[in-house]
């Protein structure tokens, strides 16, 4: 248990990092969206997107539960308003994974 907290702890400075390369990828993943909604034309960015968001959604939740594991407080981030971070984990795995089923629909000819 130990071990378990001195590597969160170690992990807790780099948590607001990886969650703003998540806010990162979020734009670029909306831009692709529009994108693809404008245009009509599929575009492997906006898969690739997905993708990472649905990584760093599951990061942030599997990073909460080792936490609470662990019987840490839930840790908190500062992106847009202050919010916990199994909630933002969450946004980013359900935005990513609506994503990824728009990317593999077709365009309507």
């Amino acid at each position: 248990m130990e071990r378990l907290v001195s590597v969160l702890g170690q992990m807790a400075s780099y948590v607001p990092v990886v969650t703003y390369v998540g806010s990162v990828i979020l734009a670029v993943a909306v831009l692709a969206f529009l994108t693809r909604f404008f245009k009509g034309t599929t575009n492997g960015l906006l898969k690739l997107s997905a993708r990472l968001l649905i990584l760093f959604g599951v990061v942030f939740l599997i990073y909460e539960a080792a936490e609470m594991f662990a019987g840490l407080p839930a840790s908190t981030v500062m992106v847009i308003a202050p919010m916990w971070l199994w909630v933002a984990g969450l946004i980013l795995l359900i935005i990513g994974i609506l994503f990824r089923l728009v990317s593999t629909l077709r365009p309507a000819r």
